[in-house]
């Protein structure tokens, strides 16, 4: 792959060939594939972009929701490696939006909003730190983005969505290819 993989990213890989998480709602891919039919770590972005997806080679795919989106994490060519990277939502074949401004943020907000939807016992969410006024019985959207924002505060959108207000290759690149990336939509 001739990248090296954040610190985060790869601890999840010290410890486990993929993961399904939370009910199913974050699955990670295993590392490799034996022969190729199954999707992986190594082989799944480069399996999109032969599919005709629009997958920049900035972007890794490292899981999905158990639905209709995948995650990767944007990770720039040049320079050094960083600790954490920003973690991008693709929809079908083009339709992207920032979920993260790092996979231990998105990793946070995402466990805690679904952990509530599976009624987890409070130790729970006791140990990810979540308030206890983000905690409620009946989930809404508005309780998805303030949770996702009490996990990631300088995330661009709290309640990212790839369709209605969705992010193009060029401003991500603008955003994090650069040391001081201009604001979304600037």
């Amino acid at each position: 792959m001739k990248r090296r993989f954040p610190a985060v990213l790869r601890a999840i890989y010290e410890m486990s060939n993929g993961l399904g998480l939370v009910g199913g709602n974050l699955n990670f891919l295993p590392l490799e594939s034996a022969d190729d039919s199954e999707l992986s770590l190594v082989g799944l972005s480069s399996k999109l972009r032969e599919w005709d997806w629009s997958v920049p080679e900035e972007l890794l795919i490292f899981g999905d929701d158990g639905g209709d989106s995948e995650f990767g994490l944007w990770l720039p060519r040049r320079g050094a490696a960083v600790d954490d990277c920003p973690v991008i939502e693709l929809c079908e074949t083009e339709a992207m939006a920032i979920a993260g401004t790092g996979l231990c943020n998105f990793l946070k907000g995402r466990t805690a909003f679904y952990l509530l939807a599976e009624e987890a016992p409070a130790k729970s969410l006791d140990a990810l730190g979540l308030p206890v006024e983000l905690r409620t019985d009946v989930l809404y959207d508005d309780d998805f983005s303030r949770i996702i924002q009490w996990a990631d505060p300088t995330i661009p959108d709290p309640l990212p969505d790839p369709f209605e207000r969705g992010v193009t290759v060029e401003e991500l690149r603008a955003r994090f290819n650069n040391p001081t990336p201009p604001p979304i939509g600037s």
